[in-house]
């Protein structure tokens, strides 16, 4: 059987998800493969205990739902001799309430849309500086992630969290290392949990001599008030200091990364909708880049109680596999959903999680995109796709890791 048979041929559950997922063209355009994964009964069954959701509807249930959560150790398939976090040793987006409570309410004024609005200027400064930088190659091919899409959202994360910019460089590694570690633990391979021990243990070191140096020194930045909230009240543990810095350092430009790989990539194909960007047209635009081609293609909850979604009841202990990107173009949810359309009003869809976990940087990722692609589109009157594209080899984040284009002025 052809691939393209395969296509358009509906499966009956998810036990070919594996396969499928695994195919070198997932990578490069999932979507006609998740769009058969979509039954309109509700979940599909991948394996005992596992499920895939990919109707919108069942997977805004899931992420708001107080009967689902994000620690894994919750779930029958938990391998806790094989994995390598632990309950008490782990990142904010794995936490249950009351310590994710806690947790988030110590960082969540530092990115509301308010706080983030206070940024505005520097971060238009830090675009137009890395403009100038990327109108000297003059229409040649140039690798935007490297020369924009990474740099500015490290940039901007490391200034709001206190981290020296002459440092920034060190957390490439760290980063992918540990973003990697964030993809279900039943397709993270081993090598790839040697690697975020490894990272966590070398960033781990990093923050502690940092947290020494705020510590007697402390300035206005979010770590400055964290290490300060900690001595004076012990509101924060060593391992809940480290982790929670470490999560936001990451967490908090991943998806930015991402975002603008994800956008300037389908702006490159669509000439009429970057003269929009140019005319200052686009009010929607950085939301519906999120539900078009999501930073964040999956996520996953373990089912604390018996969970109905849609026709079917998934038992407590059952794994939910979330697939955001599907559901974002679920055409119950958008009209011609692999259709780019800044005039669609897409406040509900899901690229950003929700309940709890709803991401803390949304507000953040929206201004930079905001800011980044409107001043781009001013700046240079054409991009163009300059070379093949590489895919992060992530199941959970998806976007470029290289993206050679031409941008004439």
């Amino acid at each position: 059987m052809s691939r393209t048979e395969q296509l358009d041929r509906p499966i009956a559950d998810g036990r070919e998800f594996f396969a499928a997922a695994l195919d070198p063209s997932y990578r490069e355009d999932p979507y006609p493969v998740l769009h058969r994964f979509r039954r309109p009964e509700g979940p599909s069954m991948m394996a005992d205990h596992l499920w895939l959701i990919a109707r919108h509807a069942d997977a805004a249930t899931a992420l708001r739902s107080p009967h689902c959560t994000t620690a894994e150790h919750h779930g029958v398939l938990f391998n806790h001799a094989a994995n390598v976090r632990t309950v008490e040793e782990t990142v904010l987006l794995f936490r249950e309430a009351p310590d994710h409570n806690r947790l988030r309410g110590l960082v969540m004024r530092s990115f509301t849309p308010k706080t983030v609005e206070r940024l505005r200027t520097r971060i238009e400064s830090l675009v137009d500086r890395q403009l100038d930088d990327l109108a000297e190659h003059d229409g040649a091919a140039v690798d935007f992630v490297e020369s924009f899409a990474h740099p500015l959202p490290v940039a901007v994360i490391c200034e709001l969290l206190g981290v020296p910019s002459s440092d920034a460089p060190l957390f490439g590694g760290w980063s992918s290392a540990l973003a990697a570690s964030l993809d279900p633990a039943f397709l993270r391979t081993p090598e790839a949990d040697a690697a975020a021990f490894v990272a966590e243990r070398e960033l781990g070191a990093y923050l502690a001599d940092l947290f020494a140096r705020r510590l007697g020194h402390p300035g206005e930045d979010l770590i400055s008030s964290l290490v300060v909230a900690r001595r004076d009240d012990d509101a924060l543990s060593d391992i809940e200091l480290t982790q929670l810095v470490m999560f936001l350092l990451i967490a908090g430009h991943e998806t930015t990364v991402n975002l603008l790989g994800n956008a300037v990539l389908a702006l490159s194909e669509r000439h009429d909708l970057w003269a929009r960007l140019r005319r200052g047209d686009a009010a929607n635009a950085a939301d519906e880049l999120v539900r078009f081609d999501s930073p964040v293609h999956m996520t996953q909850r373990v089912v604390l109680d018996d969970l109905q979604l849609g026709d079917v009841l998934v038992p407590a202990g059952d794994h939910l596999i979330i697939l955001l990107g599907a559901a974002n173009r679920d055409p119950s949810f958008a009209a011609s959903p692999d259709m780019l359309d800044f005039d669609r009003d897409v406040r509900n869809h899901v690229g950003f999680g929700g309940g709890i976990h709803h991401c803390l940087g949304a507000a953040l990722a929206r201004t930079e995109a905001d800011i980044a692609l409107s001043r781009m589109a001013r700046r240079f009157a054409h991009v163009e796709l300059a070379g093949p594209v590489v895919r992060r080899p992530t199941f959970l984040l998806r976007g470029p890791s290289v993206l050679p284009v031409a941008l004439t002025q």
